[in-house]
C-alpha cells in the first residue's frame, strides 16, 4: 500500500540554514514521520538572501533530500507575482 503523500511549500530548505526555525521545524518533520508518508516538498533553489543558486541542484528536478522529495525553484517560479522575470529564466 502506498503511503499518504505530503506537500509542503517552504520558501527554504535544506541545504539553507539562513532561514532557521522553519527549516529545522520540517526537516524534523520528515526525519520523525518519513517512514509513513511520502513528503513532496517545494522550495527555493537558494538560501534566504542569496543572490546565486545552490551549486548541487538543478531548479525543476526532483531530489531526494533525506526522508522527502524536494524540488527547487527558480524565484521566478516560487514568487506569486513574476515581475521582472523573463521567459528563459521562468522556464525551470
Amino acid at each position: 500500500m502506498a503511503k499518504p503523500t505530503i506537500l509542503i511549500l517552504i520558501g527554504h530548505y535544506l541545504p539553507g540554514t539562513l532561514t532557521g526555525g522553519p527549516v529545522r521545524s520540517v526537516a524534523n518533520l520528515v526525519d520523525w514521520l518519513g517512514d509513513e508518508f511520502d513528503f513532496r516538498i517545494l522550495t527555493a533553489d537558494r538560501d534566504q538572501g542569496d543572490s546565486a543558486p545552490y551549486p548541487q541542484v538543478r531548479a525543476g528536478e526532483w531530489y531526494s533530500v533525506g526522508k522527502a522529495h524536494v524540488r527547487y525553484l527558480t524565484p521566478c517560479r516560487t514568487s506569486v507575482v513574476r515581475t521582472g522575470c523573463g521567459a528563459a529564466r521562468d522556464a525551470a
